[in-house]
């Protein structure tokens, strides 16, 4: 539906820019031109029309609830942002006109706030109706909008509300997109918002989320590869338990990587290693990496023959006992048996009962069996008959006694 709206969205700007932006999400969002503290212009209309979908967000420097939120808001603006799904646009409107460029400046860094912030924007100049800070407006490529704490924001809990709203209103529009959802897996993609049970664990990763690391606990063996992809605001240094505690930033000589940087920690000792974010750390930016010595495989159990005291972990190799008699020349030879039970019985020898050399004890044939010589000559040699009369013959062969 809101597709086909388009159409009518532009038909309807054409007459110039007489639509208002209304907190109960009703028409179309009038297009605006800004520009933000860099420099850079900002046209809505011009990202919309690039299929984007454009989060403005109406805050003040000095709103407490703007400050609350901002990790939220920030944390949208990396899944749906240029660094992510790049589907989205985000821009912030300062609409106090008592705040300077470096008190918009200030609150970027403090809060972890990523995205384009502009200063001075009068709500009422750029026809956007504004009841309390913040206000949020999620814009749709076809101008229709959803809007957030039109009137109750103060009412809402934490920033995680805040970050779940938008991203519900973003998925509205966009179709699902599948593969790993899991920031700690080696091939977590950013792009994806269904899990589609790809996700590989072999080695780890590590990104900024507003303020905060995600994760910022990880639990590895020594040798894994802890991957760092750090936001523009943030960096990572290795310090110790008591700084970490203490919320310090003094390094202790370890890992660091420098702001906006990606970069890889291997452990190469099993400890629990403690890191933080130098600028932000008393905001709670900070986490650790428990690496765990490498499993030895072996047999764990301790009745077996084989039992390794020093394997953590049982690959299945255990030999357990068995008793019988362990001599191949006995009778009763058991190829199974591992431990000898003293039950062997019986020798090697001629088992043929024909054989002149038989023995009834043995219960192995040895090949030893000897047998009486047969005559080789059975028929004699030479053999004729004369002298056949009706009574007699004779009967005539060679000599035999040779």
């Amino acid at each position: 539906m809101k597709k086909l709206l388009l159409l009518l969205a532009v038909f309807t700007f054409s007459f110039g820019n007489a639509q208002t932006g209304m907190l109960n999400g009703t028409g179309y969002a009038p297009d605006i031109t800004v520009t933000d503290l860099n420099g850079n212009s900002h046209n809505l209309y011009s990202y919309l029309n690039s299929g984007k979908i454009v989060v403005l967000e109406l805050f003040s420097t000095t709103c407490w609830h703007c400050q609350q939120y901002a990790a939220g808001t920030e944390n949208a603006y990396q899944t749906y942002g240029p660094s992510g799904m790049d589907v989205a646009e985000f821009i912030g409107l300062e609409v106090n006109s008592s705040s300077s460029s470096i008190d918009v400046a200030n609150f970027a860094t403090t809060y972890g706030v990523g995205f384009p912030l502009c200063n001075d924007i009068s709500a009422t100049a750029i026809n956007y109706q504004l009841y309390y800070t913040p206000s949020y407006y999620v814009i749709f490529p076809d101008s229709t909008y959803e809007t957030f704490c039109p009137s109750a924001c103060q009412q809402i809990s934490s920033s995680s509300t805040i970050e779940g709203l938008i991203s519900t209103a973003i998925q509205s529009w966009i179709p699902p997109f599948y593969g790993c959802t899991d920031p700690i897996a080696v091939n977590y993609n950013p792009l994806a918002t269904t899990n589609d049970g790809t996700c590989n664990f072999t080695s780890y990763l590590v990104a900024t989320s507003g303020v905060s690391f995600t994760p910022d606990t990880i639990i590895c063996d020594v040798g894994d590869t802890i991957n760092f992809n750090l936001g523009g605001y943030h960096n990572v240094v290795e310090v110790s338990n008591i700084t970490w505690i203490a919320n310090g930033t003094t390094a202790n000589g370890g890992f660091s990587i420098g702001f906006g940087q990606s970069g890889q920690f291997i452990p190469i000792t099993a400890q629990t290693y403690y890191y933080v974010c130098t600028p932000h750390v008393n905001l709670g930016m900070k986490g650790v990496i428990i690496a765990n010595a490498l499993p030895i495989s072996g047999c764990i159990d301790s009745t077996a023959n084989n039992y390794d005291p020093t394997a953590t972990v049982d690959d299945g190799t255990c030999i357990y006992p068995i008793l019988g008699c362990t001599d191949p020349s006995s009778c009763n030879y058991n190829a199974t048996a591992n431990v000898d039970d003293g039950s062997c019985y019986g020798a090697l020898g001629c088992t043929d009962s024909t054989a002149t050399n038989y023995d009834s004890n043995a219960c192995i044939e040895d090949g030893s069996c000897t047998y009486p010589t047969l005559c080789t000559k059975p028929i004699p040699t030479g053999l004729y008959i004369d002298n056949i009369i009706h009574s007699q013959a004779q009967v005539h062969w060679d000599n035999m006694s040779d």
